[in-house]
């Protein structure tokens, strides 16, 4: 019985996560993410502004991945940057992307403090996509796997 009580546990535990989609962009595209908040992404003097975090826009956006295909992204983004040293700064929608010069990037975020990068020091990025779809799916898949250990058990 315990056996079973664990594998309900992990199919249980896998049925409640979530699907995510991550395409590696060059550094360049960085900024399209400022689209996928609408005109509610605004932050005023490095912090976010209170209605950023409310905004229900679901933009279309296309990405060029750093293999040369192209990627569409729709709704909340979030960004995740490797920077040279091998730091990894995840930033948490709503995202907001400046590049006051070619070299610099400021970026801005809902659970980051504002972080400069110049292209220089950044190693890679990665733009990351809830998938709505897939995780309906995985979580239904679960659900059943759930039920279907649950009939077995009352049938044992």
């Amino acid at each position: 019985m315990k056996r079973y009580t664990c594998i309900l546990a992990l199919v249980c535990l896998v049925s409640t996560t979530g699907c995510y989609n991550r395409y590696q962009i060059p550094a360049s595209e960085m900024t399209k993410v400022n689209l996928a908040s609408g005109p509610h992404n605004m932050f005023k003097q490095g912090e976010m502004a209170a209605d950023a975090a409310d905004s229900s826009s679901a933009s279309t956006i296309d990405f060029e991945l750093v293999d040369q295909r192209l990627a569409r992204t729709r709704g909340r983004l979030n960004l995740m940057v490797w920077s040279s040293d091998g730091e990894r700064h995840r930033f948490k929608y709503p995202v907001r992307v400046e590049q006051p010069d070619a070299q610099t990037f400021l970026v801005y975020s809902s659970n980051h403090r504002p972080r400069r990068f110049s292209l220089d020091e950044i190693d890679r990025v990665k733009v990351i996509e809830f998938d709505v779809e897939r995780s309906v799916a995985a979580i239904l898949t679960g659900e059943l796997s759930v039920l279907t250990a649950l009939v077995v058990i009352a049938l044992l």
